[in-house]
């Protein structure tokens, strides 16, 4: 079973494979301010957040987490679940954001 983040990532049942993420890195990159379990916060201090369903990638290469947003919590956080194990994740670990929703296939 294959899962597709758009046309940026493959995430297969326990790996993800990065492919040409193009985004404003500038803009579009927030840290994890908390995680409890699969749930992390995230921070924007740009204050351009990613909307409800977008899908946030944590980290590069075979390492990366995909997250999914589930709830805009004000002060330019967002909160998001894991759709794998957070185990290693640290507090200020780079969040990139995609513009799109996760597509299952």
């Amino acid at each position: 079973m294959h899962f597709r983040v758009s046309k940026f990532c493959l995430l297969t049942k326990n790996e993800l494979v990065l492919k040409n993420i193009m985004v404003d890195t500038a803009s579009k990159t927030g840290y994890i301010s908390q995680i409890i379990g699969p749930v992390v916060d995230i921070q924007f201090p740009s204050g351009d957040l990613p909307k409800v369903y977008n899908a946030v990638i944590i980290g590069t290469g075979d390492s990366a987490i995909t997250c999914e947003v589930q709830q805009l919590l004000g002060n330019n956080k967002v909160r998001a679940v894991s759709m794998t194990s957070t185990d290693g994740l640290k507090r200020g670990a780079s969040v990139l954001i995609l513009v799109r929703q996760l597509q299952f296939q």
